[in-house]
């Protein structure tokens, strides 16, 4: 299991890509992206199985509800098995950890060092504490497999 904490600046280009999706429009982008040879994260709703990158080598498909913030009933954990993550934009802890259980072997989360700040994503961000407990958790399981 890998723990995935997206940081919002231009030196993580350097590492690898972040998407949102697929859109046509983008296509290019896309192609100029692949071409780079690093790593591709796609978070999308739509089962990328029907994708003809599905089996990219460079590509990690995330399942996501492009929702700020998504409840728990919004996540369709049974979608989870047609990708090889989640991208988390629910704000219980319960979300990325049943993920894990549904098979997610990458979790994509948002983290924050204060809940009180007005950042965007602040709603569906988890705090250290809340991290700790996530990846207790996912560890203990993972141990008793």
């Amino acid at each position: 299991m890998s723990f995935l904490i997206a940081y919002l600046s231009f030196a993580d280009l350097e590492r690898g890509f972040s998407l949102i999706s697929l859109a046509s429009g983008f296509k290019g982008f896309f192609e100029s992206i692949l071409k780079t040879d690093k790593p591709i994260m796609i978070s999308s709703k739509e089962n990328p199985k029907h994708s003809k990158f599905y089996n990219h080598p460079q590509i990690q498909w995330l399942y996501c509800v492009p929702k700020y913030p998504c409840s728990i009933d919004d996540i369709n954990f049974d979608e989870i098995s047609n990708f090889d993550g989640f991208s988390n934009h629910c704000p219980e802890t319960i979300a990325p950890i049943t993920a894990v259980n549904s098979g997610a072997q990458l979790i994509e989360i948002h983290i924050t060092d204060d809940k009180s700040k007005d950042y965007f994503d602040n709603n569906v961000s988890f705090d250290y504490t809340e991290l700790d407990e996530i990846m207790k958790v996912v560890r203990c399981a993972e141990g008793s497999k």
